[in-house]
């Protein structure tokens, strides 16, 4: 049996430096279509820091006119990435960025690691919501888009005790735009651009239409799907090479749907107004994070969600209050997301809107006594002790009409093993059963959850 092996020639950098900062050019953290970011230090402190070093072809010499300069000398916000120096190579007297260095990489990075290969987990997933939301709501006050949202543009930052601290990097597209303002040039990576961003900017085709502040809604959307489900909303069969397939699915999709995948070649397409049952999301946070997604991710700008309807839902999901309930009957943990106001009777509903079990079909125990027995029925979730939000409430229906059967979890079928490969083919089969057994692994632990709870 013969295989062909891929050669990896061990790179061997050289010393590049600064006034204040020194790094190897074998030390690249990420290389993008106008820069190359190393890893470096300063050079008497110690501390890492990203050097964001422009190709030669990328005009960066003019440290007053150049846009991301002036950008990122008034941003200052904890989810936006901080400049800390502007320096010129001792050689060249080329213009560098000296940025904060993020030891977590990129979401993109972290997507792509088997464990998270079908979407963050759901404390971590609302972290990336609000604290992009946060950041995007900064630059909105500054008057700043950014079009070039997507997971490889967000950095994981890691603190002392740590907390991952998310933040907006790569402001090499961005630009100042009032909402009563438009534009007609185009930035942006093709799997995130709005429909009528990629027509222009993908197709070529002619297209007169200019562009508002909104064009950073749809690409919100997209990556937020992405972070939730670990995959992209809108597939077209061959993927960036069926660009009119492409275009098709992004901009004739009705409303509230979320998801647009071709699976063969001149197939049909598979239409989802909901996230797929390998989201890690509970079903309490995903009936908030659909609506939400489908608003984003609008082809028609009337029915589009607004940036200040954007920011209510995603701050009032940090507002409410979570109650862990387990379904008995169909042997699932819910979590339920509440306002803090709600009392007892709006609980219920919340909990029938989940589970389809009438408010007067529940019955609910804690401790092995009736929930209303325990709490004041009229008092508001907030007032509940702390014990009662942090433990497991167990609901039962009262009289179920037939014994529900178990949903068997919903586990993609394993890639088939070539019987020869190179090196190269290996990595991306063992990374597809890794992020298979990753998925398992998750079902287990729920499972054993389940049965320990019952």
């Amino acid at each position: 049996m013969t295989t062909t092996a891929a050669t990896y020639p061990i790179i061997k950098g050289s010393l590049v430096s600064t006034s204040n900062y020194t790094w190897n050019t074998a030390d690249s953290l990420g290389r993008g279509a106008s820069a190359v970011v190393y890893l470096g230090r300063h050079t008497t402190q110690g501390t890492l820091v990203a050097v964001k070093v422009f190709h030669e072809r990328v005009p960066m010499g003019n440290k007053e006119d150049d846009r991301e300069l002036q950008l990122l000398r008034r941003l200052e916000h904890p989810n936006v990435i901080r400049l800390l120096a502007i320096e010129t190579l001792s050689s060249t007297n080329k213009c560098v960025l000296v940025l904060e260095y993020c030891e977590g990489g990129s979401l993109h990075h972290m997507l792509d690691s088997p464990q998270h290969v079908y979407g963050l987990q759901e404390a971590e997933f609302i972290k990336v919501l609000t604290h992009v939301s946060a950041g995007i709501q900064y630059l909105r006050h500054e008057n700043v888009i950014h079009r070039d949202i997507k997971p490889g543009n967000i950095m994981r930052y890691i603190t002392d005790e740590g907390v991952s601290i998310y933040k907006l990097t790569d402001f090499g597209a961005a630009r100042n735009l009032d909402d009563s303002e438009s534009f007609e040039s185009l930035c942006g990576t093709e799997e995130y651009l709005h429909p009528a961003i990629y027509e222009r900017a993908v197709l070529r085709l002619p297209n007169t239409q200019s562009f508002d502040a909104k064009v950073d809604l749809w690409s919100l959307g997209v990556t937020f799907y992405h972070t939730a489900t670990g995959q992209l909303p809108f597939q077209p069969y061959g993927g960036r090479s069926n660009r009119y397939t492409m275009f098709d699915i992004i901009s004739q999709k009705d409303s509230g749907v979320i998801s647009g995948i071709q699976k063969t070649e001149n197939g049909q397409i598979e239409w989802k107004s909901d996230l797929p049952d390998t989201s890690p999301l509970t079903s309490g946070l995903k009936s908030i994070i659909i609506p939400l997604l489908a608003g984003l991710m609008e082809p028609n700008e009337g029915k589009m969600l607004t940036y200040d309807a954007m920011f209510r839902i995603i701050q009032n999901i940090g507002k409410k209050i979570t109650i862990a309930v387990f379904h008995y009957n169909r042997c699932e943990k819910l979590l339920i997301y509440i306002e803090p106001k709600t009392t007892f009777a709006g609980l219920k509903d919340e909990i029938a809107s989940l589970t389809d079990i009438p408010s007067a079909e529940q019955i609910l125990l804690v401790g092995g006594q009736l929930l209303e027995r325990v709490i004041d029925p009229l008092a508001e979730v907030s007032s509940y002790p702390e014990s009662l939000r942090t433990g497991e409430v167990f609901l039962f229906q009262r009289e179920a009409v037939e014994k529900q059967k178990l949903g068997k979890p919903k586990i993609p079928p394993f890639p088939p093993f070539p019987p020869y490969g190179n090196i190269d083919d290996d990595a991306r089969l063992a990374h597809k059963c890794a992020a298979q057994g990753e998925l398992i692994k998750r079902y287990v632990e729920t499972s054993h959850t389940r049965n320990s709870c019952s």
